[in-house]
């Protein structure tokens, strides 16, 4: 391999002990980064104090405020890509490769694809441009062919990125901070002429791995009430991305089942009805204001 072909980032925040488990699982893949670069929205020195001496051959960058997945995101992405790496692997703290050879497999897809490719990933889905809904890939495409054309990939499942399009200006929109930040930047990638595509071998033994070889998505369960914060950003930048690429029916779309999914909370309690209803329109109402960034929540 050619020098400088394949360098990784992960994004942390607080959490020390669970990154340094992740790096350590990066390192064990069979076609290993070259270069790991930490970046670290963390408040506390706690995590550049227990990654600088574990001894795990790491770069450090202290971001110096919680700049969100999307921030870090960016800011890895271009410091990889100006040092001159050709594919960039999008990392998070909790979230190491879910298979030993993940990234060779990934790598290799990347650089036989005869056409553009922008990403490579093990786990991706098509996006309906008039419903603002995913559509889940089926095992019966995936046993068809050795890859999948996809609209996004989640930063979580071995996200890899062609360094050519960062340098083309296509860079995660830092604003909105958590949630759907992939998606946006999936969106830019493919509307700049670039292919992203999923390794199919990968994807169902990723499916295997996590028992969901049939999984079946139930519509408005019951959330944690200690994760609701993530259902305001979700709302909030879904509507944004899809206005922002003038998506006009997906972003109706998923304006009326924001509000339907919000009354239909009630089934679960007023006082849960209530926390839902809340969220939902402080949600709406900061897109309205064009307030993004981290939310006071």
């Amino acid at each position: 391999m050619n020098k400088k072909k394949f360098g990784a980032f992960i994004i942390t925040f607080e959490r020390p002990a669970i990154l340094q488990e992740t790096i350590k699982k990066i390192f064990e893949q069979s076609l290993p980064p070259e270069k790991i670069l930490i970046i670290d929205n963390s408040h506390s020195n706690e995590t550049k104090e227990k990654i600088l001496n574990c001894g795990l051959p790491v770069v450090y960058h202290k971001v110096g405020y919680n700049s969100g997945p999307a921030g870090a995101a960016k800011k890895g992405l271009q410091i990889l890509a100006k040092e001159g790496f050709k594919w960039i692997a999008w990392c998070d703290d909790n979230d190491p490769p879910p298979l030993k050879d993940c990234f060779e497999k990934l790598v290799y897809l990347a650089e036989t694809y005869k056409g553009k490719c922008g990403q490579v990933g093990a786990v991706g889905h098509r996006f309906n441009k008039v419903t603002g809904i995913f559509k889940r890939t089926s095992n019966k495409e995936l046993l068809k062919t050795k890859y999948v054309e996809v609209d996004s990939i989640g930063g979580n499942v071995c996200k890899i990125i062609n360094a050519q399009a960062i340098l083309d200006g296509v860079l995660p929109e830092e604003k909105l901070f958590f949630g759907y930040e992939e998606l946006d930047f999936d969106l830019a990638t493919k509307k700049a002429g670039y292919q992203i595509i999923v390794h199919s071998n990968l994807f169902l033994e990723c499916r295997k791995k996590f028992n969901r070889l049939n999984y079946k998505r139930i519509i408005n369960l019951k959330k944690d009430e200690s994760k609701i914060w993530r259902e305001y950003y979700g709302i909030r930048n879904s509507l944004y991305i899809l206005m922002k690429n003038k998506l006009y029916l997906a972003f109706l779309s998923t304006l009326v089942i924001t509000l339907i999914k919000s009354a239909l909370s009630y089934k679960y309690g007023w006082k849960y009805g209530t926390l839902i209803t809340k969220n939902t329109f402080k949600a709406l109402r900061d897109y309205s204001l064009k307030k993004y960034y981290k939310a006071d929540l």
